[in-house]
């Protein structure tokens, strides 16, 4: 639909080697855009690369940990040697949890904010002078949970909170230089068998079975609405019913809705 204006452009997307990331580069891609793909698995940076260059797709993988400042600046040398140039830098890695703050050991905190908020702080220092020479564009990928904070998702919604402080500051001072920032709020999505989530005692472990009664949007449908909000140079980028029905609820009714949320985490805890 868009392939016109996303054709030749460059994309730096972290996080591409699942998920929404992944798709958005491939889509990407497929439009005509110059692609980086970045993540720290390099065997699943390698297939990524491999599904791209066997559709003919102009890719160029960078192995690196978002957490690691020297990392995000060998990403950036390594895109511009490549392209020259950076017109979207998508920030798409993040790590989830589950447990209550009791349980939490403070590792969990601390790899939540630097995977999902410094994360996207150190590429985003790297890359400020090239999306300033092209006008470009850079998206946060926050959460529902970045809107409220959820009962068992206290450092996750933490720190995807925090997207929302960065991106507000940045809306304001970089408008002067041209570039256009945005952030997306991610609700409940499909998730691959590879996805995996941050326990209690810092451990990695495999994400449980999603809840078949609720509405899971797909992949494709999350890079749609980033698209749109690209080509449109849009701030907030917020397309669910839940998050548009929380964004509504703590807005008119705090309270209420906190006593909502409250309530129901009460009787979860009595469901054997």
């Amino acid at each position: 639909m868009y392939q016109d204006f996303f054709r030749d452009k460059v994309a730096l997307i972290t996080g591409s080697t699942l998920g929404i990331g992944k798709t958005l580069a491939l889509t990407l891609a497929r439009m005509g855009a110059h692609v980086v793909i970045n993540g720290r698995n390099k065997d699943r940076l390698d297939r990524v690369e491999q599904e791209m260059l066997n559709e003919g797709l102009s890719v160029l993988a960078v192995k690196g940990d978002v957490t690691n400042p020297d990392d995000c600046e060998q990403l950036i040398k390594a895109s511009i040697q490549k392209f020259q140039r950076i017109d979207f830098l998508l920030l798409m890695a993040g790590l989830s949890m589950n447990g209550r703050v009791h349980e939490l050991q403070p590792v969990v905190f601390k790899n939540l904010m630097e995977t999902n908020y410094l994360g996207s702080v150190y590429p985003l220092l790297k890359a400020l002078p090239y999306l300033g020479a092209s006008k470009g564009s850079v998206i946060f990928a926050s959460s529902v949970a970045g809107m409220i904070g959820f009962p068992r998702f206290s450092a996750y919604s933490s720190s995807k909170m925090s997207l929302t402080g960065l991106a507000e500051s940045l809306y304001s001072e970089l408008s002067g230089e041209g570039i256009h920032v945005g952030i997306v709020y991610i609700s409940f999505v499909q998730n691959e068998p590879e996805k995996r989530i941050m326990a209690p005692d810092g451990s990695l472990i495999e994400k449980k079975e999603m809840d078949k009664t609720m509405k899971y949007d797909s992949h494709d449908k999350v890079v749609g609405k980033i698209l749109n909000q690209l080509r449109k140079r849009k701030f907030s980028c917020n397309y669910s019913i839940y998050g548009k029905g929380t964004r509504f609820m703590k807005f008119f009714f705090p309270s209420v809705f906190l006593s909502l949320v409250k309530r129901n985490y009460q009787k979860s805890l009595t469901i054997k």
